[in-house]
């Protein structure tokens, strides 16, 4: 009896994937009760040029576990990279109506959180991308510091690269006694959709996830040259180029003789 009505409540309880190529779509079944947790990069912000973007970061760690280092070794000098450049760049929205849409679900009084991989150094940073964009969170009340590494601040979950959303997730909830009718979870990488559904599966919590798709075209569009010679600029004089400027000094090489 008690494994058929542990199966039984894991089949109510089960959560679905799917692909959501605008944020739109994403949000288009809302219901009374339900909570939201948005990813951050790629999701809600992305920076303008190559340099800084999640893809960049995800291209440099492979460039640096290619050249000899551990998957450890290399996520923690991309990281440290990346985060000198969110410093001091600018940032824009995937979508235009990404802020029109969270600050509405928010004025039906629906719980809105985000859940980043950004770690807790990048907070003050993150704070003011967001604010730049329109798109606040809050608290609720709430508080979560499980770990240095750890921290909610202002409705958003900091984790950095050494855990996994889903247990993650799980922990918060369990800590503040929540107990979310559904949770909407949308994020533009399919490990951590997955991460996350296992995890409230595992929970008896119901849940949506959707992989966000809306910036895949830039990922797609990456271009290590770019990001080469941004990066390069940003060594020497400590600012940022644009990827025309960078492909104007591109093409000059070409034509240098």
């Amino acid at each position: 009896m008690n494994i058929i009505f542990a199966l039984l409540i894991a089949f109510m309880a089960r959560a679905e994937i799917r692909e959501a190529p605008s944020m739109v779509d994403a949000l288009a079944d809302i219901r009374p009760g339900d909570v939201v947790v948005f990813d951050i990069d790629n999701t809600l912000l992305e920076t303008p040029q190559v340099l800084g973007s999640d893809q960049w970061y995800t291209a440099n760690v492979a460039a640096l576990v290619k050249s000899g280092l551990s998957e450890d070794q290399a996520g923690a000098i991309a990281l440290k990279q990346w985060d000198q450049v969110q410093r001091i760049t600018r940032v824009r929205t995937v979508e235009k109506i990404t802020p029109h849409l969270v600050r509405s679900l928010q004025r039906l009084g629906v719980m809105t959180f985000a859940l980043t991989a950004r770690p807790v150094q990048l907070i003050e940073t993150t704070l003011q991308q967001l604010d730049s964009q329109g798109i606040y969170f809050s608290s609720h009340g709430y508080r979560f510091h499980p770990a240095p590494d750890l921290r909610l601040r202002h409705g958003i979950i900091f984790i950095g690269i050494n855990y996994y959303k889903g247990p993650v997730l799980n922990q918060f909830f369990a800590a503040q006694g929540l107990k979310p009718r559904r949770v909407i979870f949308i994020d533009d990488k399919i490990a951590n959709v997955q991460s996350v559904e296992s995890a409230l599966a595992a929970a008896g919590i119901p849940s949506l996830e959707f992989r966000y798709g809306a910036a895949d075209h830039e990922v797609q569009a990456y271009r290590a040259d770019l990001a080469e010679v941004e990066w390069t600029y940003f060594l020497r004089h400590g600012g940022l180029i644009s990827d025309t400027q960078a492909a104007q000094k591109l093409r000059g090489k070409v034509q240098s003789p």
